[in-house]
Formats: C-alpha cells, sequence, structure tokens
C-alpha cells in the first residue's frame, strides 16, 4: 500500500515543475558560490590594503620619530653652542674688569 501511495503522490509532482524546482536551485546556488568567492576576494584585497596602510603608518611614524630626535639633537646642540659663547664672553667681561680695575658691586648688578 505503501508503494502505491508513493507512486500516486509522485504522479501528482508535473515532471516540469520538478525539473524547474531542481534548476533553480541548482541556478541559485551557483550565484551564491559565486558571490561567496567575490567576497572572498573583496576580503583579501582589503586585508592587502589594510597591511600595506598599516606600513605605510608605521613607516610614518619612524620618520616622525627620527625627525623629533634629529631636531632634538639639533636643538640641544644650538642651547651648547650658545651657553659656551655665553660662557666666553663671561669670561671677556671678567677679563675687561681685571684690566680696567673696575669690579661689579651688588647695586651695579640691579
Amino acid at each position: 500500500m505503501e508503494s502505491q501511495q508513493l507512486v500516486s503522490w509522485a504522479n501528482a509532482i508535473p515532471l516540469v515543475t520538478l525539473l524547474g524546482v531542481v534548476f533553480g536551485a541548482g541556478i541559485a546556488f551557483a550565484e551564491l558560490r559565486a558571490v561567496r568567492r567575490e567576497l572572498h576576494a573583496h576580503h583579501e584585497a582589503d586585508e592587502k590594503r589594510f597591511k600595506k596602510l598599516e606600513d605605510d603608518f608605521e613607516s610614518s611614524i619612524s620618520e616622525l620619530k627620527k625627525d623629533v630626535q634629529a631636531s632634538s639633537t639639533d636643538q640641544g646642540r644650538r642651547i651648547g653652542n650658545l651657553e659656551a659663547e655665553q660662557r666666553a664672553f663671561s669670561k671677556v667681561d671678567d677679563v675687561r674688569r681685571e684690566f680696567s680695575g673696575r669690579h661689579t658691586t651688588s647695586r651695579d648688578e640691579g
């Protein structure tokens, strides 16, 4: 009896409808795979772009650090030179005072 019900159920579905459903499912599955491949390709491209941006950012930061270090070193050198000049002028003033016989007092400094 079951076999008769199975046969009658199979006969109730038109063959064209069954083929249409199977064909439609195959097309949908193929489209889904194509979209998945495309998304995967976009993901890989985005990963490459992100890695390039990250590398560019790190190299920019490295260059900025070098520039700041060089600027700091240069500024320290300039300050050192100014201090050396100030000491040299101070020694010249001391020698002048010694030769002139004039010594500063607290009243001269104020």
